[in-house]
């Protein structure tokens, strides 16, 4: 993805490889007309409906790991998953959000070999279903 797109046309980038991603797990996914709720879609998995806000992000925090800032769905309790596209592998996780500050996602194995407690973007390649 070009680095000189705005912001919008990165995230409707992003939106769109989301849901990409999403039909070919074979889910029904809604696009509202009117995002101004948080929520860029909904996802049908087993009968539910699930909020899903996409995040498209373009580089790394560090040398081996992500991060998505989330301080505004914080107490809102209208987003069920959030869906991070991340452009330099054109790969998406799904992770269930739990009214987190922000989540750190490790791409790469870190210098110091650090394992614990890391959260694997790749153990969230699929939607959570339930």
């Amino acid at each position: 993805m070009r680095e000189d797109l705005t912001t919008v046309r990165k995230g409707i980038i992003g939106e769109n490889r989301v849901i990409e991603d999403l039909l070919n797990q074979d889910l029904n996914v809604y696009v509202p007309v009117c995002d101004d709720a948080n929520v860029d879609m909904l996802v049908e998995s087993n009968g539910k409906l699930h909020r899903v806000q996409v995040k498209t992000v373009m580089t790394y925090k560090t040398k081996s790991s992500i991060e998505i800032k989330l301080h505004k769905y914080i107490d809102k309790q209208s987003v069920d998953v959030i869906a991070v596209y991340f452009a330099p592998l054109e790969k998406v996780a799904y992770v269930r959000y739990n009214n987190e500050n922000h989540i750190t996602l490790a791409i790469h194995r870190a210098r110091n070999s650090q394992n614990e407690k890391r959260k694997w973007f790749y153990q969230y390649m699929e939607f959570p279903v339930s």
